[in-house]
C-alpha cells in the first residue's frame, strides 16, 4: 500500500511517502461535496502509483506453456553463448508465474525446465519436487554432479529467479535477493563437445516431467556473472543498451510479439526462439512481470500494449557479490532421465577422454546391453556357485507386470530371467530384488533411495543366496541350483533391460557402474575391498568386468580381457527404437575431479553468538518472502553416491581395506537414558587448530522409530560436545526430515548437512571441517558441504560425548568405531580406513586425538585406543548387557 493521508478545506493537502503536497483552487471541485474531492484523491493517487519506482515498466505480454508438450527451442548453446567462457561465468534471469499444486518427484536436474539446455542438461532454472520440496531449483553441473539450491515460491504468484555462475560458485536469487550459494566448478561439457541445446519451458521428448505448467516472461542470458546490484537495479524494468553489461547479454527475450510462433531476441544477437509442441496465438497472454511480490496478477487476456519505456540507468554498479549462504546446498550426483541420443545406424570406435570416469544411463523404455550366453561368460558350475556385483542408482518409478522378480524391471540378469537383480514392488514392497530361480522364486530386497547410488553383492553358494548393501549383509535365503530351460536354448545375460515382446518389455531406469560376474561365492571381506575401487581386470576367478571404460560408441568392453563385449541396443524384439541407446554420462561413481571449495567472499555478519547451554542456531539472509528458504537437506540412502571428492587436506591413501581385522562387538543405547562421556573437549580436542580444521567418524545403525523434531544441533547426539554443543554428528527431524546431521556452530550460527539413512542398517558417518567448509560424507562417499567458519568456543568448551549427554535427547541405535582428528581427512583416506581399525600406518596417526573401537565386549569403560589415553565412561545404567556385534 502507498502511504498517504489527506485533509480537505479549500486547499488539499495530500501526503505521499513522508512528502507534502499542495493542490490549490479546489473551491468549484468541493462545490460538488466529498465526492468530488475523494474522486480527485483517486485520480491523483493512481498517477502517483503509475510512478512509483517499485515498477518503471508495464510488462506488456508472457507466454503460457501448459506443462504437457508447450516449449520454446532457442537454439544450440554454443551458438547463444559462443566461446567456452560461460562455462565458468554466467547469469539466468527469468520472470515466472508457477501455476498448479505439484511438480514431478524428481531430481532438479530433471525437472519442469523453466529455462536451461538439454541434451545434455548441464545447467538450468527448474521445478521440482526433491526430497518432499516443491521448489524452484538453479542448477549446474560440474565434474562433480549437479549443485543446486532450491527457491521457495507461492504458485500463481509472479518472482523473478537469478541464476548467477561465477568464480567457482553458483548463485541464487529471487527478485533480486540473495537466497543461497554453493560452490560450482567450470560447467561440466560431457564428451568435451556436446553441449546441448537451449530451451524454456521444456525440451521437445515424448514424457511430460520436463514440460513447465504456468507462465515466462523477461527471459535473459549473459555469459557473465553479474553481481547483486544490477541484478537488483533491472529487475523490475526492461533492459536496455544502457545496462553496464549490454554487451554480454548474449539472448534477451522480452516476449515482445504478442502473436506467432516466433520468439523475437531482443539483445543485438538475433537467436531468435521457436515456439513448439502446439504452442500459438493463444499462449501470448497478459504479463504480471515487473510486479512486487504479493501483487494481484491480472487477468490472462490478450494485450494491446507493448511496452516502450526506456529505464532509468543504475546509478552504481559494484563488482562485489554478497554470498552469504542462507541454505544447506547440495552437491548431487548428475542425474538426467533425458539421455543425450546415440547413434543407432552405426557403431563408432570408444574415444574416450583421459583420466576421465564412465557410467551407462538407462531410461526405462526401450535400452538394454547384451552380453553374451550365459554359460560362455561363466565356467561350469556357475548355476550353484556365483557372485554378481554392480553399483547402480536408480531413477523414475519402478514395474512389475507380475507378482514375481522376474517380472520386475531388470538391472542384471539372463534372457529368459532365470536369475538376476531387479527393481519393483512386489507385495506392495518396492526393492531392489536378488532372486535365484531352483523350482520357486528365492528371493532378497534391499531397500533404495530413487537417485542415490548404492552397491549391491548377490552371491550364491552353498546353497544360500546372500544379499549385500555397501558391503554389509542385509539378508539371505536358501537356495539351490539354478535352473535352466528344457527346451535347450541359451540363456544371454543383459544390463538394464530385457525385452521378450512389446507386452513383456522389462527395461530399467537409472545408471549402472563397475559390473563384476564371478566365478566364485565372494566373502564380505572381499566385496567390501573391491567395491570402492576399479578392479585391475586380472583378479582370479573374475569372468566379466564392466568398467563402462568406452565413454561412446555401441560396444561396452569387458574389461577382464577375456573378451565378452557388450552392446548397447535402442529397442528390439517389436519394441522400437526411440533413437536414444544407454547413454554415456560422466562421472561413473569413481570419477570426478576434488570439488571445489571456494567459500563466500563476504564475511557474513554475526546474528547469534550462542552462550552458556543455548543451541546455536543458523540466521538465513533476508529475503523478498515472508519465510526464508529453509535449508535444504542433502538427500542419500546408504549409498554411497559418486564421488566428488574433495580433498581438504593431503590425498595421501592407506592400505586396501582389510575387512574382518578384528572389530568385533559394538555398543547398543536405548535411546532414554544410556550415553558415553569421552571427557572435557579441551582435554580430548587438545591445543591444536581444530576449531578450523577436524574429522569426526562414527559407525551408526539407527533403531527404527522417529528422531527429535529439533534443530539438527540440538538432536540425538552420536558424537559431539555439549555444554554448549559447538560441533558433532545427530539425529533429528527437522523441517520434516528425519536425517543424520553434521554440523558445526560458527559466529553465525549452526551450519549443518544432513544424511538420510535406513533405520536397523549400518551406514559410516563423517564430519570433516576445513578451509571455512563443512563436508558430509556418507559410507567414504561425499554427499553435501556447506560454508561453515571456526568453531566457537564460548566460555566453556564443554565436554565430548557419544549417544547422549545426560541430560536428554539420546541415540536409540548402535555405535562402533568413534574417531577424532585435529585433520581434515580427504575421501580417499576415509575410504581406505572405513572397513578397518586404525593403527600406527595411517598416514595421519599423529593427528588422532581419540578412537573408541569399542571392542571390549563387557563392562563400563571404553579405551581410547589413540595414544591419548582418553578413555570414556557408559552411563545411565549401562552394562554388560549393552554390548553387541559390530558392523564388520
Amino acid at each position: 500500500m502507498v502511504p498517504f493521508s489527506l485533509s480537505v478545506s479549500q486547499n488539499l493537502h495530500l501526503s505521499y511517502k513522508g512528502e507534502n503536497i499542495l493542490v490549490q483552487k479546489l473551491s468549484p471541485l468541493m462545490a460538488v461535496g466529498r465526492w468530488g474531492a475523494i474522486l480527485l484523491l483517486l485520480i491523483i493517487l493512481l498517477s502517483m502509483v503509475a510512478i512509483s519506482p517499485a515498477r518503471t515498466d508495464d510488462a506488456g505480454y508472457a507466454l503460457t506453456f501448459n506443462g504437457l508438450t508447450h516449449h520454446v527451442n532457442l537454439g544450440d548453446t554454443g551458438n547463444i553463448m559462443p566461446g567456452d567462457g560461460w562455462t565458468s561465468a554466467m547469469s539466468i534471469s527469468v520472470w515466472l508465474r508457477p501455476q498448479g499444486t505439484t511438480s514431478p518427484a524428481t531430481h532438479p536436474s530433471s525437472g519442469q525446465l523453466i529455462v536451461g539446455n538439454d541434451r545434455p542438461r548441464l545447467f538450468g532454472i527448474s521445478r521440482a519436487t526433491y526430497n518432499g520440496q516443491d521448489r524452484i531449483w538453479v542448477w549446474n553441473a560440474d565434474s562433480n554432479g549437479v549443485d543446486m539450491i532450491g527457491i521457495e515460491f507461492t504458485p500463481d504468484e509472479w518472482l523473478q529467479v537469478s541464476l548467477v555462475h561465477v568464480n567457482d560458485t553458483l548463485y541464487a536469487y529471487k527478485n533480486g535477493e540473495l537466497v543461497g550459494s554453493v560452490a560450482s566448478g567450470n560447467t561440466m561439457l560431457p564428451g568435451g563437445t556436446s553441449d546441448g541445446i537451449l530451451y524454456i519451458g521444456g525440451n521437445g521428448r515424448t514424457t511430460t516431467t520436463p514440460y513447465f505448467n504456468g507462465d515466462i516472461d523477461e527471459v535473459r542470458l549473459w555469459n557473465v556473472g553479474l553481481d547483486q546490484s544490477t541484478i537488483q537495479a533491472w529487475t523490475y524494468q526492461v533492459v536496455t543498451s544502457a545496462h553496464p553489461d549490454w554487451l554480454n547479454l548474449m539472448a534477451y527475450y522480452q516476449m515482445s510479439d504478442g502473436a506467432g510462433v516466433m520468439l523475437t531476441d531482443n539483445s543485438a544477437n538475433n537467436n531468435t526462439g521457436t515456439l513448439a509442441g502446439g504452442m500459438g496465438d493463444t499462449n501470448w497472454v497478459t504479463s504480471g512481470a515487473f510486479l512486487l511480490p504479493g501483487t494481484p496478477t491480472p487477468t490472462a487476456v490478450t494485450p494491446t500494449f507493448t511496452p516502450t519505456q526506456t529505464p532509468s540507468v543504475p546509478t552504481s554498479t559494484p563488482t562485489e557479490t554478497p554470498v552469504q549462504p542462507t541454505s544447506t546446498p547440495t552437491n548431487t550426483p548428475l542425474m538426467t532421465t533425458t539421455p543425450s541420443p546415440e547413434p543407432t545406424n552405426t557403431t563408432p570406435s570408444p574415444t574416450p577422454l583421459p583420466g576421465l570416469d564412465y557410467a551407462l544411463a538407462f531410461d526405462g523404455n526401450n535400452d538394454y546391453v547384451r552380453l553374451a550366453e550365459t554359460s560362455q561368460i561363466m565356467a561350469p558350475g556357475w548355476q550353484d556357485t556365483k557372485t554378481v556385483s554392480l553399483w547402480v542408482k536408480p531413477l523414475g518409478n519402478a514395474h512389475c507386470t507380475f507378482q514375481s522378480p522376474a517380472h520386475c524391471d531388470a538391472i542384471f540378469g539372463d534372457r529368459a530371467r532365470w536369475w538376476g537383480i531387479s527393481r519393483g514392488t512386489i507385495s506392495g514392497n518396492d526393492r531392489l530384488w536378488l532372486w535365484n530361480y531352483d523350482g520357486s522364486y528365492d528371493l532378497v530386497g534391499i531397500e533404495y533411495t530413487v537417485g542415490e547410488w548404492v552397491h549391491i553383492a548377490m552371491v550364491h553358494g552353498n546353497g544360500q543366496l546372500l544379499a549385500y548393501k555397501n558391503g554389509i549383509l542385509v539378508g539371505s535365503t536358501p537356495s539351490g541350483t539354478t535352473l535352466q530351460p528344457n527346451t535347450g536354448a541359451q540363456p544371454v545375460l543383459h544390463l538394464g533391460g530385457i525385452i521378450n515382446t512389446v507386452d513383456r518389455n522389462w527395461t530399467f531406469a537409472g545408471y549402472l557402474d563397475e559390473v563384476q560376474i564371478w566365478d566364485a561365492a565372494r566373502s564380505q571381506a572381499e566385496i567390501i575391498q573391491d567395491m570402492s575401487q576399479p578392479l585391475s581386470g586380472s583378479e582370479a576367478g573374475l569372468a566379466a568386468y564392466y568398467q563402462m571404460s568406452d565413454g561412446s560408441g555401441l560396444s561396452l568392453s569387458d574389461n577382464s580381457g577375456h573378451g565378452w563385449t557388450g552392446t548397447l541396443f535402442d529397442g528390439g524384439q517389436g519394441v522400437p527404437p526411440d533413437g536414444s541407446p544407454p547413454e554415456w554420462v560422466s562421472p561413473g561413481v569413481f570419477g570426478g575431479e576434488p570439488a571445489p571449495t571456494a567459500t563466500p567472499t563476504n564475511t557474513p555478519t554475526p546474528t547469534a553468538t550462542p552462550e552458556g547451554t543455548a543451541v546455536p542456531t543458523n540466521t538465513p539472509a533476508p529475503t523478498n518472502t515472508s519465510t526464508p528458504p529453509p535449508p535444504t537437506p542433502t538427500p542419500t540412502n546408504t549409498a554411497t553416491p559418486p564421488p566428488p571428492t574433495a580433498t581438504p587436506t593431503s590425498t595421501s591413501v592407506g592400505p586396501t581395506p582389510t575387512p574382518g581385522s578384528g572389530d568385533s562387538s559394538a555398543l547398543q543405547f536405548d535411546g532414554i537414558a544410556n550415553y558415553m562421556r569421552l571427557g572435557t573437549t579441551s582435554d580430548v580436542m587438545g591445543s591444536g587448530d581444530w576449531n578450523n580444521e577436524k574429522t569426526v567418524s562414527v559407525w551408526v545403525k539407527p533403531a527404527p522409530g522417529n528422531s527429535p523434531a529439533t534443530q539438527p544441533s540440538a538432536g540425538a547426539l552420536l558424537a559431539g560436545n555439549d555444554r554448549p554443543r559447538n560441533f558433532g554428528i545427530t539425529r533429528a527431524t527437522y523441517n520434516g526430515a528425519d536425517r543424520i546431521w553434521v554440523w558445526n556452530a560458527d559466529a553465525s550460527g549452526a551450519d549443518f548437512v544432513g544424511i538420510d539413512f535406513t533405520p536397523g542398517e549400518w551406514v559410516h558417518i563423517a564430519l570433516v571441517h576445513s578451509g571455512g567448509t563443512l563436508y558430509a560424507y556418507k559410507n567414504g562417499q561425499l554427499v553435501g558441504s556447506v560454508a561453515s567458519g571456526a568453531t566457537q568456543s564460548p566460555g566453556s568448551m564443554g565436554t565430548m560425548y557419544a549417544a547422549g549427554t545426560g541430560r536428554g535427547q539420546y541415540l536409540a541405535g548402535e555405535l562402533d568405531e568413534i574417531r577424532i582428528w585435529d585433520v581434515a581427512l580427504d575421501a580417499p583416506t576415509l575410504q581406505a580406513w572405513m572397513y578397518q581399525e586404525v593403527s600406527a600406518g595411517h598416514p595421519h596417526w599423529p593427528n588422532l586425538l581419540a578412537y573408541y573401537q569399542m571392542n571390549e565386549g563387557a563392562g563400563t569403560a571404553v579405551t581410547d585406543s589413540s595414544p591419548h589415553d582418553h578413555n570414556a565412561t557408559l552411563q545411565g545404567g549401562m552394562g554388560n548387557n549393552n554390548w553387541v556385534p559390530g558392523p564388520w
